[in-house]
């Protein structure tokens, strides 16, 4: 069930910031690619798919991903989120 779940977000934010999956899951620093895995993980969090869920699902993917890294990103969507109100639009947006 949360492989589903789990994929359809993916395949949603990859479509509306226009990239791969590929490079989703690349590692970078690349500000736009960066802020879309951070966006997976947040909405991911707030649908109930834990984080070891998430790691798990990440790593059954070929991209191997630690707790921290994805508590980061949990960590820095909310305040983005509280910066920008234009996230809870595409949150929002996200089924």
């Amino acid at each position: 069930m949360k492989r589903h779940l789990f994929d359809s977000i993916v395949n949603q934010l990859i479509n509306k910031y226009g990239i791969t999956k590929e490079e989703l899951y690349e590692k970078t620093k690349d500000h736009s690619i960066v802020n879309t895995r951070y966006l997976l993980f947040y909405i991911c969090s707030k649908r109930n798919i834990t984080v070891a869920s998430m790691r798990k699902l990440l790593k059954s993917d070929g991209f191997d991903m630690t707790y921290s890294t994805i508590l980061k990103g949990i960590s820095a969507m909310k305040e983005r989120i509280k910066e920008d109100q234009d996230y809870t639009k595409i949150i929002n947006e996200i089924k």
